[in-house]
């Protein structure tokens, strides 16, 4: 975290400095570089960061709380990204102080917030003593086989991964349903969203309280039922009568926020008793390897999301003479969210 943190911020204020004001090559090399360079030290930095938990926190009333507090500062820096950067972006379109443009002036600020608020964990955050269980003998592919053969986490990453898929399927649909179908402008698509966000950021509290009563396996799988249910239903939009469609789609948020405040929450507290499981089967404390198979699956995952929109939109039209891809995008997205509830339904840990 302490070297490559310095390195994230400084790869990604550069990404938005190119050598060159207009289109070029050495451009294109500059952005493949950096945009890199983001992704290498993004892993470099969150991976063991996210791998403090299980460390950090023993007790499963800790780790839920510790999940929430993350998905709660999640919540307001996605508003503050939307909000305060597109406001420097917007505010300072021509320049300042010598620096060219808006997004420069974003970029540097987003840098300068990344050494911030990443500096307590540098100071004041210690790891546990070395001991023989983090001295892993496994070479990269057979530590992937062994994380692979834990009955846990397959049906814990499937689940995952699929419902990932799924979230993206419909945030991209999102925008296009509402200038289509509903008849709104871009901006009432930035409000639906960041209202989600802060609707589900709203219910982290009582998602906490109810991981003191049911299982997190229970929850995180009633979230996976919930999605399958309401994702179909969001794109349905003016195809109900009686019911308009910007109403239809606000009254579906509304109604996912909560499975989506739980999908938020509780997968992290759950990867935290899957890698327990790994040290009880394995003999040895591998956190880094489940948040890297994690991250590098589930992004697998999320372009597949991201191809499956654009496939579904190129067949079956997103304009509103021919919206069928808007409306099977939000199906596709509930027929993923209910294979991942199958799969799960598997997942062995009675926690």
């Amino acid at each position: 975290v302490f070297i490559g943190t310095p390195l994230l911020a400084l790869s990604f204020v550069l990404l938005w400095f190119p050598p060159h004001d207009h289109e070029s090559v050495v451009n294109a090399i500059w952005l493949a570089l950096m945009l890199t360079g983001v992704h290498v030290f993004f892993t470099l930095v969150v991976n063991p960061y996210l791998a403090l938990m299980p460390e950090l926190w023993t007790d499963e009333a800790q780790r839920v709380r510790a999940s929430a507090w993350m998905t709660a500062f999640n919540a307001v820096a996605q508003v503050f990204a939307f909000g305060v950067v597109g406001m420097l972006i917007a505010n300072f379109e021509h320049g300042f102080a010598g620096i060219g443009d808006g997004f420069k002036v974003g970029a540097l600020f987003c840098g300068a917030v990344t050494l911030l608020f990443f500096l307590p964990t540098m100071i004041f955050i210690r790891e546990t003593p070395h001991t023989t269980q983090k001295e892993v003998p496994f070479g990269l592919v057979k530590a992937s086989l062994v994380t692979l053969k834990n009955p846990a986490f397959v049906p814990y990453i499937v689940a995952g991964s699929l419902l990932g898929a799924a979230q993206v399927l419909v945030v991209e649909t999102i925008p296009y349903l509402v200038k289509v179908v509903v008849g709104k402008g871009d901006d009432w698509a930035g409000y639906i969203l960041t209202g989600l966000v802060l609707l589900s950021a709203a219910f982290i509290p009582v998602v906490e309280r109810l991981a003191h009563t049911f299982r997190k396996r229970d929850l995180f799988l009633a979230s996976l039922i919930a999605f399958a249910a309401v994702l179909p239903l969001t794109t349905m939009a003016g195809r109900l009568p009686l019911v308009p469609p910007l109403f239809h789609v606000i009254a579906c948020c509304v109604l996912i926020s909560p499975a989506l405040s739980v999908g938020l929450v509780i997968p992290r507290a759950i990867l935290a008793d899957i890698m327990d499981h790994d040290t009880a089967i394995t003999g040895f404390r591998r956190e880094a390897m489940y948040n890297g198979m994690e991250g590098l699956i589930q992004k697998i995952a999320m372009a597949f999301g991201f191809w499956a929109v654009g496939e579904l939109f190129g067949a079956f039209g997103f304009s509103s003479e021919e919206p069928t891809g808007i409306v099977l995008a939000g199906a596709a997205g509930g027929a993923m969210a209910f294979c991942g509830a199958v799969a799960f339904a598997f997942y062995p840990l009675k926690k």
